[in-house]
Protein backbone atom coordinates (compact mmCIF):
# COMPACT_ATOMS: atom_id res chain seq x y z
CA UNK A 1 0.00 0.00 0.00
CA UNK A 2 2.41 2.19 0.92
CA UNK A 3 4.74 2.08 -2.44
CA UNK A 4 2.00 3.06 -4.03
CA UNK A 5 1.00 6.14 -1.78
CA UNK A 6 -2.14 4.63 -1.56
CA UNK A 7 -3.94 5.41 1.56
CA UNK A 8 -6.74 3.04 1.64
CA UNK A 9 -7.19 -0.64 0.17
CA UNK A 10 -9.62 1.13 -2.29
CA UNK A 11 -8.55 1.17 -5.61
CA UNK A 12 -10.60 3.62 -8.20
CA UNK A 13 -11.02 2.74 -11.90
CA UNK A 14 -8.15 5.39 -13.69
CA UNK A 15 -6.38 6.02 -10.87
CA UNK A 16 -2.35 5.84 -11.38
CA UNK A 17 -0.64 3.47 -9.83
CA UNK A 18 3.22 3.35 -9.51
CA UNK A 19 4.84 0.14 -9.36
CA UNK A 20 8.24 0.07 -8.25
CA UNK A 21 10.69 -1.37 -10.98
CA UNK A 22 11.81 -4.98 -10.71
CA UNK A 23 15.16 -5.89 -11.71
CA UNK A 24 16.06 -8.03 -14.78
CA UNK A 25 18.69 -10.43 -14.48
CA UNK A 26 20.76 -11.02 -17.20
CA UNK A 27 19.96 -13.74 -19.80
CA UNK A 28 22.20 -16.93 -19.48
CA UNK A 29 23.00 -18.93 -22.12
CA UNK A 30 21.64 -22.04 -22.46
CA UNK A 31 23.24 -25.44 -23.25
CA UNK A 32 23.31 -27.16 -27.21
CA UNK A 33 21.43 -29.97 -27.31
CA UNK A 34 23.37 -32.96 -27.97
CA UNK A 35 21.29 -35.52 -29.94
CA UNK A 36 21.41 -38.90 -28.59
CA UNK A 37 20.56 -42.09 -29.98
CA UNK A 38 18.36 -44.34 -28.05
CA UNK A 39 18.75 -48.38 -29.06
CA UNK A 40 15.59 -50.46 -28.30
CA UNK A 41 16.41 -53.32 -26.11
CA UNK A 42 14.86 -56.90 -27.65
CA UNK A 43 11.27 -57.37 -27.10
CA UNK A 44 11.34 -60.43 -24.37
CA UNK A 45 9.17 -63.45 -25.72
CA UNK A 46 7.03 -65.11 -24.11
CA UNK A 47 7.68 -68.85 -24.19
CA UNK A 48 4.94 -71.10 -22.80
CA UNK A 49 6.78 -73.67 -20.37
CA UNK A 50 5.13 -77.06 -18.59
CA UNK A 51 5.75 -76.69 -15.14
CA UNK A 52 8.39 -79.77 -14.19
CA UNK A 53 6.60 -82.66 -13.72
CA UNK A 54 7.51 -85.85 -11.59
CA UNK A 55 5.85 -89.08 -11.98
CA UNK A 56 4.40 -90.28 -8.38
CA UNK A 57 2.79 -93.66 -7.58
CA UNK A 58 3.97 -95.70 -10.68
CA UNK A 59 2.16 -99.25 -11.16
CA UNK A 60 1.54 -101.94 -12.88
CA UNK A 61 -0.45 -105.12 -12.84
CA UNK A 62 -1.32 -108.40 -14.49
CA UNK A 63 -5.40 -108.89 -14.80
CA UNK A 64 -7.51 -111.19 -17.05
CA UNK A 65 -10.98 -111.29 -17.53
CA UNK A 66 -12.39 -115.00 -17.49
CA UNK A 67 -9.17 -116.10 -16.51
CA UNK A 68 -8.21 -116.20 -20.18
CA UNK A 69 -7.52 -112.73 -21.40
CA UNK A 70 -4.52 -111.63 -19.52
CA UNK A 71 -3.89 -107.62 -19.24
CA UNK A 72 -1.38 -105.11 -18.28
CA UNK A 73 -3.12 -102.20 -16.10
CA UNK A 74 -0.87 -99.29 -16.06
CA UNK A 75 -1.57 -96.31 -13.68
CA UNK A 76 0.74 -93.10 -12.68
CA UNK A 77 -0.29 -89.82 -10.79
CA UNK A 78 1.53 -86.57 -12.46
CA UNK A 79 2.43 -83.38 -10.02
CA UNK A 80 1.43 -80.97 -12.27
CA UNK A 81 -1.31 -81.67 -15.20
CA UNK A 82 -1.23 -78.23 -16.42
CA UNK A 83 -0.71 -78.50 -20.29
CA UNK A 84 -0.45 -82.12 -20.51
CA UNK A 85 -1.91 -83.37 -23.62
CA UNK A 86 -1.35 -87.29 -22.87
CA UNK A 87 0.38 -89.77 -21.21
CA UNK A 88 1.96 -93.25 -22.70
CA UNK A 89 3.18 -96.14 -20.97
CA UNK A 90 5.88 -98.17 -22.84
CA UNK A 91 6.96 -101.51 -21.25
CA UNK A 92 10.62 -103.53 -22.15
CA UNK A 93 9.02 -105.05 -24.94
CA UNK A 94 8.06 -101.79 -26.86
CA UNK A 95 4.53 -102.34 -26.05
CA UNK A 96 2.84 -99.03 -25.99
CA UNK A 97 -0.31 -98.17 -24.01
CA UNK A 98 -1.91 -94.71 -23.67
CA UNK A 99 -3.40 -93.43 -20.92
CA UNK A 100 -6.72 -91.91 -19.97
CA UNK A 101 -7.16 -89.15 -17.28
CA UNK A 102 -8.92 -90.12 -14.66
CA UNK A 103 -9.14 -87.04 -12.27
CA UNK A 104 -6.62 -85.58 -9.59
CA UNK A 105 -4.08 -86.42 -12.03
CA UNK A 106 -3.89 -89.85 -12.47
CA UNK A 107 -4.02 -91.75 -15.65
CA UNK A 108 -4.18 -94.76 -16.45
CA UNK A 109 -4.63 -97.46 -18.90
CA UNK A 110 -4.76 -101.28 -19.94
CA UNK A 111 -2.99 -103.19 -22.50
CA UNK A 112 -5.38 -106.16 -23.60
CA UNK A 113 -4.09 -109.62 -24.84
CA UNK A 114 -0.75 -109.16 -22.67
CA UNK A 115 0.47 -112.62 -23.78
CA UNK A 116 3.72 -113.38 -22.94
CA UNK A 117 3.64 -112.32 -19.34
CA UNK A 118 2.13 -113.63 -15.99
CA UNK A 119 2.21 -113.66 -12.33
CA UNK A 120 5.95 -113.63 -10.97
CA UNK A 121 7.24 -112.03 -14.39
CA UNK A 122 9.88 -109.14 -13.96
CA UNK A 123 8.92 -106.08 -16.16
CA UNK A 124 10.50 -102.78 -16.73
CA UNK A 125 8.24 -99.95 -17.95
CA UNK A 126 8.48 -95.97 -18.49
CA UNK A 127 6.11 -93.46 -18.85
CA UNK A 128 6.16 -89.93 -21.45
CA UNK A 129 3.85 -87.01 -20.62
CA UNK A 130 3.82 -85.26 -23.49
CA UNK A 131 2.65 -81.08 -23.32
CA UNK A 132 0.37 -79.68 -25.68
CA UNK A 133 3.38 -78.00 -27.40
CA UNK A 134 4.88 -81.12 -28.88
CA UNK A 135 7.84 -81.68 -25.55
CA UNK A 136 7.38 -84.97 -24.16
CA UNK A 137 8.37 -85.56 -20.16
CA UNK A 138 10.12 -88.75 -20.00
CA UNK A 139 9.52 -91.10 -16.69
CA UNK A 140 12.36 -92.62 -15.03
CA UNK A 141 12.57 -96.57 -15.80
CA UNK A 142 10.33 -98.99 -13.16
CA UNK A 143 10.86 -102.65 -12.63
CA UNK A 144 8.92 -104.91 -10.75
CA UNK A 145 7.35 -108.32 -10.81
CA UNK A 146 4.28 -108.71 -11.89
CA UNK A 147 1.24 -109.63 -9.32
CA UNK A 148 -2.58 -109.68 -10.31
CA UNK A 149 -4.72 -106.55 -9.88
CA UNK A 150 -6.53 -106.08 -7.23
CA UNK A 151 -9.97 -105.32 -7.07
CA UNK A 152 -12.08 -102.63 -5.52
Amino acid sequence: MLANCLTSTIIYRGQRLYVPRVPVSPATASPTATLVTITPSPTPTYTPTTPPITFLNPSVCLGSSRLTNLYLSFSVTLSATQGIGNVTAFDDRSVVVTLTDTGNGTYSGALKDAGGTSPGYQLSYYFVAMDNLGQSFPSDKYTTTLNGCNSG
